[in-house]
């Protein structure tokens, strides 16, 4: 192991000046004294892992050492290292997924840390070294290391399925670690088209674990960690599929604020609003919401609250705005973005992301549901006109936010030593949400896609690609666009009781409730 010296848990802008960074909160006194944003601290207990897998490959690469090294009069053998592949694998999850990335705090798998070392390999060590093993293959086009994740595959989903049939084990955090692990692999290892499905059959059999466990999950940091990932899982597949948001969903959320830290609280906050979006859709859906006043006037009543929502986040959340100065190396954006953003941590970013795409699916609604009522009155009515107007402008702003966030994941410039495959997995469906926009421009839905393939690439995310297929194509998910045989049932039954949701609803309404 290389010894890296103490890790600093100071701010970015101490450690880069050297400077002795005090930890107060919400911002250190350097950063208070220099009129600067501090972007917050580092987790030392995050840090201690590092990748050394490109380093020991090119170290082993023949005809590529330094050839000025002065050897004494006796021959010297130099032996590498052998690391296990496993271990290698293990070391990618821990350093992009458990700690974020270089430079970053926790990511998104971050509770690996501490369940990993009382898992004893027998469910979540193969899990973890299934899903580095589908990455790094990826990443080298490597059959002998798609050979050896699948066998780790094979491994981890028969323990995890003999956990899940043990009344005691299948309420157990490594057991609701392990099926995030699995549904992760089979994000990273697809390359089908019918990506929906796959990803909803997953999301169905968290929720179903996040029923039985109930509330005594919230309790220690790891099940409230995997509760609110899971949770926000449940919300975009209840969205996509305009269902509403289960009961007991809602009311484990509110048990939830008891357990956060005060600036933690606004993700439940958040949680309630996105929720509200999804009953909205759920309402078009089934015929419950029909008034054309009542529904616009809902959903600019829920947008005007998300905004109002965005003043009660905590200044150790909030983003840095920065602008693109002529000769400056910046990060490469669509020629409509002049700005891009800098987050504290990826935790911001996602949580920032997700806001963007509630907002775009709420202002998408409006102007679908204005275009429908124009086609079947022949006219808008100047107020609805400017309801849509106005709405437009929203979307393409919020597209060009995503955009404009999006270097902080993909590294700025030429600089990718920061980035991560958490920041990038959590960043695949904002992309192609944005992209999917009616306001979305051709030049900026090609930068998406450019963005995609290198999210692919990069860190071996292979829906990734996928995504990016599907819009080279110029289409939705063939899977997706086939209707649900209880949305023809309930169609049928509302155009047989004379139902309309303002004007007669389209074949062609896309799965966001328009």
């Amino acid at each position: 192991m290389v010894y890296r010296g103490r890790p600093s848990a100071g701010c970015s802008r101490c450690r880069t000046r050297r400077l002795k960074c005090d930890l107060k909160r919400p911002s250190c006194s350097q950063c208070v004294r220099a009129g600067c944003q501090c972007a917050g601290y580092r987790n030392p207990a995050m840090i201690r892992f590092h990748d050394e897998s490109q380093q020991i490959m090119e170290r082993a690469r023949p005809g590529e050492r330094n050839e000025d090294v002065t050897l004494t009069s006796r021959n010297l053998s130099i032996a590498t290292v052998d690391i296990p592949i496993n271990d290698r694998a293990a070391g990618f999850i821990i350093t992009h997924y458990g700690r974020g990335g270089s430079g970053q705090s926790a990511g998104s798998l971050a509770f690996l840390i501490d369940l990993l070392p009382t898992d004893r390999g027998c469910l979540l060590t193969p899990a973890v070294h299934a899903l580095g093993l589908a990455s790094l293959a990826n990443i080298y086009r490597s059959p002998r290391l798609v050979l050896a994740a699948r066998a780790e595959y094979s491994v981890a989903l028969a323990a995890t399925n003999a956990a899940l049939q043990d009344p005691g084990r299948c309420r157990a955090d490594a057991t609701v670690a392990a099926v995030m692990l699995l549904a992760m692999y089979g994000v990273v290892t697809c390359q089908s088209t019918s990506i929906i499905n796959r990803w909803l059959s997953h999301v169905d059999g968290a929720m179903k674990l996040l029923e039985l466990r109930g509330s005594a999950q919230l309790a220690g940091p790891v099940g409230l960690e995997m509760f609110s990932q899971l949770r926000l899982q449940i919300l975009l597949s209840s969205l996509y599929r305009r269902r509403y948001t289960p009961e007991w969903l809602l009311n484990l959320s509110h048990e939830a604020l008891s357990y956060r830290t005060p600036e933690d609280r606004v993700q439940d906050v958040f949680f309630g609003l996105f929720a509200r979006v999804g009953n909205l859709c759920a309402a078009l859906r089934d015929g419950s919401l029909r008034d054309p006043g009542e529904v616009l006037q809902t959903a600019q009543q829920i947008d005007g609250e998300l905004v109002e929502w965005t003043r009660t986040v905590h200044p150790s959340c909030r983003f840095t705005l920065c602008d693109l100065s002529n000769g400056e190396q910046g990060p490469s954006l669509p020629p409509d973005v002049m700005q891009y953003h800098i987050y504290p941590d990826i935790g911001a970013h996602h949580l920032w992301s997700t806001y963007r795409i509630v907002r775009i699916v709420v202002h998408e609604l409006i102007i679908k549901f204005c275009q429908q009522l124009q086609a079947y009155l022949g006219s808008l009515h100047p107020q609805h006109a400017s309801i849509c107007t106005h709405s437009i402008a929203i979307s393409r702003g919020l597209v060009a936010e995503i955009c404009a966030s999006a270097p902080y994941v993909l590294g700025v410039g030429n600089n990718d030593k920061d980035s991560s495959a958490a920041g990038m997995y959590r960043l695949m469906w904002p992309f192609f949400i944005a992209a999917n926009s009616v306001v979305c421009s051709p030049e900026t839905r090609a930068w998406i896609v450019q963005g995609l393939d290198q999210i692919g690439h990069r860190v071996g995310i292979y829906q990734s690609l996928t995504l990016a297929q599907v819009l080279r194509n110029g289409q939705r998910d063939r899977q997706a666009n086939e209707p649900d045989p209880e949305d023809i049932m309930l169609h049928e039954q509302s155009m047989r009781r004379g139902r309309r949701i303002g004007v007669e609803v389209q074949e062609g309404a896309t799965a966001w409730g328009e």
